[in-house]
């Protein structure tokens, strides 16, 4: 535990506790007390109960890191925090599944130099509130992944044209993947699996050119796959596992040379393999089980030298020369 005393520094602009096993709870002058202070990372302790509603009286703080704890309740006005740079707040239990949970995002938004935003593995729910289009245009991460938010991802969110990595996985949202995403030309990861988003695909993904991952699985996304994606020629990782995607895997896919996982099983996909499969010669993992393809085994898939999971069941391949 933090000693009473301790929070009579009350010149302090730094305080670094990361990864210990402090436990008990956060003081609610925290912000009175520390109103200096610049810096406050307490990731990965043992902290319970809420974050003081007086952190806001802390209108220096630059980097606010909480994660990794165990606290809880609704995060408090963040209004006076405009100089923060650094969010950092998963792995706790904060939220309460809540419409209102997410109303601090528009606090937020006076943070113009606001970095980093990381909200991820919490109790979050609601909707992801349409003023996240409004945050600073500096931000890079924003991660909100393993929550409950529920609703569209909004359109203004291809404002954040700095962004190079959303994760917001395992929630409940649902509509369409905003073609607005295509706006993020620095974007390197896109992970919005295992949700309930719905529609096609948007081509505009295809102007990502620094794109590597590309997470989509576990939602009912339909259409076909567009074959502007062989637009990124950086892809490593392209996921689209159990949705409802029909049609043929596009022959541009072949050209994605940097592809090392390319996992497209539980669909309805028609036609067969791309006859230049062979091209892919980083390829590691490639699961198409659970489709509709058919024909013949590609032979240049034997230039996959890389090549360390293949899984091809429940399809109507011919595979008898493949073989042979």
């Amino acid at each position: 535990v933090i000693p009473p005393s301790f929070f009579n520094l009350s010149s302090i602009t730094t305080f670094g506790a990361s990864l210990n096993k402090i436990q008990g709870i956060l003081p609610s002058n925290l912000g009175v007390a520390f109103q200096s202070l610049k810096f406050f990372h307490i990731n990965y302790n043992q902290f319970t109960g809420p974050i003081p509603a007086s952190i806001s009286n802390a209108s220096n703080l630059a980097a606010l890191g909480l994660g990794g704890n165990q606290l809880h309740g609704k995060v408090p006005s963040m209004k006076n925090l405009i100089s923060l740079e650094e969010f950092v707040l998963p792995f706790n239990h904060l939220g309460s599944g809540g419409i209102d949970d997410l109303t601090f995002l528009c606090d937020l938004t006076n943070a113009t130099r606001l970095r980093i935003l990381q909200i991820s593995n919490n109790n979050f729910g609601g909707m992801l509130p349409q003023c996240i289009a409004n945050l600073s245009s500096s931000i890079r991460f924003f991660h909100a992944s393993e929550n409950k938010i529920f609703g569209s991802i909004p359109n203004g969110i291809g404002n954040l044209v700095n962004l190079e990595s959303v994760q917001l996985f395992a929630n409940r949202f649902s509509g369409h993947i905003p073609p607005h995403v295509g706006k993020l030309q620095r974007l390197y990861e896109l992970s919005m699996n295992n949700n309930f988003l719905s529609g096609n695909v948007p081509s505009s993904l295809g102007n990502l050119s620094r794109l590597t991952i590309l997470s989509l699985y576990g939602n009912k996304l339909r259409g076909n796959v567009p074959s502007s994606l062989a637009e990124c020629q950086n892809l490593m990782v392209l996921s689209l596992d159990a949705n409802d995607f029909n049609g043929i895997i596009p022959q541009e896919i072949s050209g994605l040379l940097s592809l090392y996982d390319f996992s497209f099983s539980q669909n309805h996909f028609t036609g067969s393999l791309p006859r230049n499969i062979g091209k892919l010669i980083n390829l590691q993992y490639l699961v198409i089980s659970g489709n509709k393809l058919f024909g013949e085994i590609p032979p240049s898939l034997g230039s996959c030298i890389r090549l360390e999971y293949l899984d091809m069941a429940e399809n109507f391949f011919l595979l008898e020369n493949w073989l042979a």
